[in-house]
């Protein structure tokens, strides 16, 4: 997966928002409801905007977790996280 997208990189295209434009989309959009929040460990790229969501979403979420993983964990790229899944449907229960 590095490798590709080093590749869409050289050719000079970059679809990673910076922190602020990331919650300039989350403070501007009404569509935004963030129910569940799961995050990483070892995501050092989503870290500054999860501790930025824990505290200008007091209210939100309303269910938290914090697994073992880097940012690429959800994508399953190392056949598949049983925590992740897990996790996801203990949230998806609690609707």
């Amino acid at each position: 997966m590095k490798a590709i997208a080093d590749l869409i990189k050289r050719w000079g295209f970059d679809v990673k928002p910076s922190v602020e434009q990331t919650h300039c989309l989350i403070e501007k959009s009404s569509l935004f409801g963030l129910m569940g929040l799961i995050s990483f460990d070892q995501d050092e790229i989503a870290r500054e905007t999860v501790d930025w969501l824990q505290t200008h979403l007091l209210h939100k979420p309303a269910q938290r977790a914090k697994l073992k993983g880097e940012h690429l964990t959800p994508l399953g790229y190392r056949g598949g996280d049983r925590t992740l899944v897990q996790t996801v449907l203990q949230f998806l229960k609690a609707l």
